[in-house]
């Protein structure tokens, strides 16, 4: 962790050092079990091939370098295969965690989410997997852009907790590639939302469609950056 702005990163705990440890993700906001403070979330695959998994350790932060005793590894993934896992933090401390299984080859993977209500409050403890949805992107899909030979592409999945006190407050986002139809090479960012922590998920739509789209953005290029910005379903 740094203490300084990120000039340096001196280290303070080691949280897996097997050879399987794969995709580590920081994810921060609010600790339910100690007001006042931050939690401090790392995600990351483990296991050995064929029983691999996504993990989670959380940790209350009172200050900068201010860090306290990370909690032991819990395996957030019910079913091997797992990664690419991104977690995220609500504004009442509950943590979500999405990944993708499976994590390599092409054609059809399964993007899951999980969920602490609690976050570090009572322990840290997850339940069933929810589907979220499904996409053609693959784990090592190879397009004209990116040959798997050169890493390939896969869908992604990033997840993130509206926690601006606004109107969508406590509202999750998920976005994710996808490519229709399989095997096209047209490839497309989708966006997911829920309200109630991740268990039922909306509609999929595009950066291009109409109901996502803003003043000034591009349908055929890059969106433009913006902090307030949010979409309507």
């Amino acid at each position: 962790m740094s203490s300084d702005g990120g000039r340096t990163y001196p280290v303070v705990n080691v949280l897996a050092s097997t050879p399987d440890v794969d995709k580590p993700w920081l994810a921060v906001g609010p600790d339910p079990s100690t007001p006042g403070n931050n939690a401090v979330w790392v995600t990351y695959r483990d296991g050995v091939p064929g029983s691999r998994q996504i993990f989670i350790r959380g940790a209350s932060v009172s200050g900068p370098g201010t860090i306290g005793a990370f909690s032991a590894p819990v395996q957030v993934s019910d079913a091997v295969g797992a990664n690419y896992a991104v977690p995220t933090v609500g504004p009442n401390g509950e943590v979500a965690v999405t990944w993708q299984n499976p994590s390599g080859g092409e054609g059809l993977v399964n993007i899951l989410v999980d969920r602490d209500l609690n976050g570090l409050a009572g322990g840290v403890a997850f339940g069933a997997d929810v589907t979220a949805t499904t996409s053609t992107a693959g784990g090592f899909d190879g397009i004209p852009a990116t040959p798997v030979a050169e890493r390939g592409t896969f869908a992604s999945p990033y997840l993130a907790y509206d926690r601006s006190g606004g109107a969508f407050n406590d509202r999750l986002y998920l976005a994710y590639a996808d490519e229709t139809p399989d095997e096209s090479d047209d490839f497309d960012i989708f966006l997911r939302t829920s309200i109630d922590d991740g268990a039922i998920w909306s509609a999929a739509v595009t950066r291009r469609s109409a109901a996502v789209q803003r003043p000034g953005w591009d349908a055929s290029g890059p969106a433009p950056r913006s902090s307030t910005s949010q979409p309507s379903s």
